[in-house]
Parts: structure tokens; sequence; C-alpha cells
């Protein structure tokens, strides 16, 4: 199956503080990916995990479940 280019999503290389990105909420390989919109807030401690915002609050999450819509 072909897939749109404007669905396509890609990992960024760097998170900009303020900008809005793609949060899959369903990570799991063969699961539909669950993406809500979120706002960068900062990096953690740890690389593989970054805050952000979804509105409602903050929240911790991995970040290689962060992407942008190409």
């Amino acid at each position: 199956m072909m897939m749109n280019n404007k669905n396509r999503l890609v990992r960024p290389g760097t998170l900009v503080e303020g900008l809005e990105y793609l949060l899959n909420e369903r990570p799991e390989a063969l699961a539909e990916p669950a993406l809500v919109q979120v706002r960068f807030i900062a990096y953690c401690s740890s690389p593989a995990f970054v805050i952000v915002s979804n509105g409602d609050g903050k929240l911790r999450c991995p970040r290689d479940h962060m992407f942008l819509r190409a």
C-alpha cells in the first residue's frame, strides 16, 4: 500500500522548545499509531525522555515517540 506523502511521519533530529509535535501514544510495532498533538517543553536529564504539554498538563514521554508530519 502506498503511503500518502502528507501523512508521512518524520522523527525530528532536534526538538525545539515551544513547537508542536505529534506524540504516538501507541508505539507497539503492529498497532495503528494514536497521534496526539503536543507542545515540546524541555529535555529531561535522560536524553531518552522529554517533557511535553498536551493542553491538560505536562507529561514525560520517550523522545522516540515524537514525530513531525512531513
